[in-house]
């Protein structure tokens, strides 16, 4: 479901002293990474504001305090685990994902039809107060990305209120006990650590806790320097599309994991008719060239589109057709994604 399928659980060991694998900066940034990569929405939605300013900080060069690293791996924490938890309510539930979670954005789901179905079969007011996805602001602002996630692949499978969404809910509650465990435990380490004489131990038991720094980073971290200076973390995951611009003479403007639905709808939906098909002639070429095989593969597509906006379309074509030796031989992790069952083109009805 996200890059969390190589994930180990945050260590209950307590932190006593510095020697770990990775630092406590590439802990929390390893997360932030993870957390971005599920495609969390855009930065300006309530939720979001804040946790996203700091995560973007804690990626880039400026210096962060051990205090701020703590209270964001906190923050990150709850909204990974979160929707790690969408995925295992599907999976006791037999039922399959409407989309890719990567693909998945409730505010620009192109699927009006199950908008209408959850409102006007009341089924997320059902879902909401069955208190499937733990919510407390003492770890973290409310994430409702995974939760419309489960709803709407329930109600894409057909399982509407009085006709079987009852009954598959309660299979989700029945493992959801044992799931929130996790956040019962962070919240009460927050709690006490506002209560004590926080000092620097303090603050690395909870980082030690929440990020794993006895596990690899597994990025490789690069300076961009151009237009605008980014530092990217490379991995199986981005690799290719960092080449790819790199092979075509184009500077990255943004982290691969940072671009999502929002980005896209952002620089190209919104950018009037002429931008709009540019942006459909370019993106025509790449799935043909790059074939969009997987979640992944069209998330590549797409940023490359939109950093190749100025250029002209045989252009585009001709770099692309030069670069696509490499793309032969397709990241392992993009193969993994491109197992998922999804369901798509049903017809929904009341």
């Amino acid at each position: 479901m996200t890059q969390a399928s190589t994930y180990n659980k945050p260590s209950a060991k307590p932190a006593t002293s510095g020697s770990f694998k990775i630092s406590a900066r590439d802990a929390v940034r390893r997360e932030a990474l993870r957390y971005f990569y599920s495609i969390p929405g855009p930065d300006c939605v309530g939720p979001n504001t804040s946790l996203h300013s700091r995560a973007r900080r804690c990626l880039s060069g400026e210096e962060v305090s051990l205090e701020e690293l703590a209270n964001l791996s906190s923050a990150l924490l709850y909204r990974n685990a979160v929707t790690e938890l969408a995925q295992k309510y599907l999976d006791v539930m037999a039922i399959a994902p409407v989309c890719d979670f990567h693909e998945f954005d409730h505010q620009f789901l192109g699927d009006k039809k199950l908008k209408a179905l959850a409102s006007q079969t009341d089924a997320y007011r059902m879902m909401r107060e069955d208190d499937l996805f733990f919510q407390d602001t003492a770890i973290g602002q409310p994430h409702n990305e995974p939760q419309m996630f489960v709803l709407h692949s329930l109600l894409a499978a057909g399982f509407l209120p009085r006709q079987g969404f009852e009954e598959k809910l309660e299979m989700a509650k029945s493992i959801s006990g044992r799931e929130t465990t996790l956040f019962l435990s962070l919240k009460e380490q927050i709690l006490e650590l506002r209560d004590s004489d926080e000092t620097e131990g303090d603050y690395l038991n909870l980082l030690r806790q929440n990020c794993n720094m006895d596990q690899e980073f597994e990025f490789e971290k690069r300076v961009v320097y151009g237009k605008v200076d980014v530092q990217t973390y490379r991995n199986d995951y981005n690799e290719y599309a960092y080449d790819v611009l790199e092979a075509m003479g184009l500077e990255p403007m943004w982290l691969f994991e940072r671009f999502g639905t929002y980005e896209w709808a952002l620089l190209v939906t919104t950018g009037g008719r002429s931008r709009q098909a540019q942006a459909d002639k370019l993106l025509s070429v790449a799935e043909e060239i790059l074939p969009p095989d997987t979640a992944l593969h069209r998330k590549i597509n797409k940023y490359i589109v939109v950093h190749a906006m100025e250029m002209d379309v045989e252009a585009f074509k001709e770099k692309l057709v030069l670069v696509k030796a490499p793309a032969e031989e397709k990241p392992a992790t993009a193969r993994k994604l491109g197992g998922t069952d999804c369901i798509k083109g049903q017809d929904y009805k009341l």
